[in-house]
């Protein structure tokens, strides 16, 4: 299991939400999505990380999916005769959790997982330790009962960068996200949340 972050750009914010009800994903360029990836989404233009969701299927080649049937208005590039597709892999997915987007600087993700480039690069690959630990910011019940602070209605949480089963205190080196109380997702409900 590998983890991906996949960027929603800021003059396409809707296609999150199309993608979401339709339980799918699709890049503009090829990738090698594995079922039961863990994908990441960050919202481009300042917001940040948003949800999480697994992925249910390996990607599929545009060329081997019926483009016709994804959700989103900017799939044909009709400057080109005939019109060109746009999106390149395709992944089926379930949202495991979506937040109000996580006050986590891009570097500040990219030093704490692990990897190297910016947002311009994504989707960005990552191991699946780096993969749990990105899981572990959507979910309350994983934070150190004494390293969870409130701040009104948000909370920082403690999480530690590499997790070192060796030390007699494994909250020694720690990193901190502040974010809101993530809402779960039902799988049943399509459309916005």
């Amino acid at each position: 299991m590998a983890g991906w972050i996949l960027v929603i750009g800021a003059d396409s914010r809707e296609n999150w939400a199309l993608g979401r009800g339709a339980g799918i994903w699709a890049t503009k360029k090829s990738h090698p999505f594995r079922k039961d990836d863990l994908l990441f989404f960050w919202q481009a233009g300042g917001a940040g990380l948003i949800a999480n969701a697994v992925a249910l299927s390996d990607s599929v080649p545009s060329r081997d999916y019926d483009y016709d049937t994804l959700p989103w208005p900017d799939r044909w590039d009709d400057s080109e005769e005939p019109p060109r597709e746009v999106y390149k892999s395709i992944v089926e997915m379930r949202v495991l959790q979506e937040t109000a987007p996580l006050a986590m600087s891009w570097s500040a993700v990219a030093s704490t997982l692990g990897f190297k480039g910016g947002a311009n690069t994504a989707p960005v690959q990552f191991g699946e330790g780096s993969a749990e630990l990105a899981a572990s910011w959507f979910r309350p019940d994983v934070a150190h009962p004494k390293l969870t602070v409130e701040f009104g209605s948000r909370t920082a949480r403690v999480h530690r960068a590499k997790p070192d089963e060796d030390a007699d205190d494994p909250f020694d080196d720690v990193v901190v996200a502040v974010l809101s109380p993530p809402r779960t997702i039902d799988p049943e409900v399509v459309g916005e949340a």
